[in-house]
């Protein structure tokens, strides 16, 4: 690997990087960090808004307001979609939409009859199947985005959207892949449906103090600066054109 420049490493995390690294050893110039496949430039036009960025003047008490709780990815247990049905069943009052198809390859995901028993213990819990895109869709007032993932994330693109939409997000631990703080998303602490009922009044109350309002901005502007299809298209096009100019070199040789 070390006398052959013509291979080069591309990362979507910086833990998938560090572990790889543990493994084999990879010169700086071959070693790439590009986050994901990035969010399309045109979440960033749309022109629909959520209540959340509204002033707190211009809207009602935390206490009426009605959440709509988000699960983005396919139904599987790793990916915590039981989890997000036990923190759904905890806010009844609220809607919840379940966006994610189910994989009839894996052991680890729902079923049809499994989806009827948990619509019949909730009524005010939606699946929705496989949509394209329905955070740039969905009209809710007052979304929240779950990610109660301990699967192996590369980069969770629900995030990212969610982010440009400037719609808050909660996440696991392991789902920020050491990329999303607490300065931008809101992290649970555990996996216990506490931390994250914890983290959704965290939400409510920063709403009302109007720090909400302020990380929901940040979020937007690092997905600008970072994330959006256009730069990871860039950045990853420079790779194979460096690859491309060795090989061209080589050949020369």
């Amino acid at each position: 690997l070390k006398r052959d420049k013509r291979t080069s490493f591309i990362f979507q995390n910086k833990n998938d990087m560090k572990f790889v690294s543990k493994i084999i050893k990879i010169p700086d110039a071959q070693n790439h960090l590009i986050f994901g496949s990035g969010v399309p430039d045109y979440f960033l036009k749309k022109r629909k808004t959520n209540n959340w960025i509204k002033q707190k003047n211009d809207l009602s008490n935390k206490n009426n307001i009605k959440i709509n709780l988000i699960y983005l990815s396919r139904l599987l247990k790793s990916k915590g979609i039981l989890t997000f049905v036990e923190i759904a069943n905890n806010f009844k009052k609220s809607n919840s939409s379940v966006y994610g198809s189910i994989d009839p390859s894996s052991s680890d995901s729902l079923t049809k009859e499994d989806i009827k028993n948990i619509i019949e213990t909730n009524q005010n819990l939606k699946f929705y199947g496989f949509k394209k895109e329905p955070l740039l869709e969905q009209t809710y007032k007052y979304p929240i985005l779950l990610v109660p993932s301990n699967y192996g994330e590369g980069l969770p693109r629900g995030i990212v959207e969610a982010m440009a939409l400037k719609i808050p997000v909660i996440s696991s631990k392991k789902a920020t892949c050491d990329l999303f703080d607490e300065s931008l998303i809101y992290i649970a602490k555990t996996d216990q449906i506490s931390s994250y009922k914890d983290c959704i009044n965290r939400i409510l109350n920063d709403f009302e103090s109007g720090i909400l309002q302020k990380k929901l901005k940040r979020g937007n502007k690092y997905v600008r600066k970072n994330l959006l299809e256009s730069q990871v298209f860039e950045k990853t096009i420079s790779v194979y054109k460096n690859l491309e100019e060795i090989n061209y070199k080589k050949t020369e040789q």
